[in-house]
């Protein structure tokens, strides 16, 4: 499964993981400004990976 996920306000977004799940080992992952955003894959069991990611207009790697 696939998921983006973008921050369209003006205000900070936190993903949370549910249940044992995790964002690349650790439980969350915040979207701090506007138009930041995170693509992420599951790989169907409990982890989920960013494939890409933009934060204030620079590309996360």
């Amino acid at each position: 499964m696939m998921i983006f996920v973008k921050n369209t306000s003006t205000g900070t977004i936190t993903g949370t993981a549910g249940g044992t799940d995790t964002i690349e080992s650790t439980s969350s992952k915040t979207l701090g400004k506007q138009y930041d955003s995170l693509e992420l894959i599951s790989n169907d069991t409990s982890e989920w990976y960013i494939l890409s990611g933009v934060k204030c207009g620079a590309v996360i790697s």
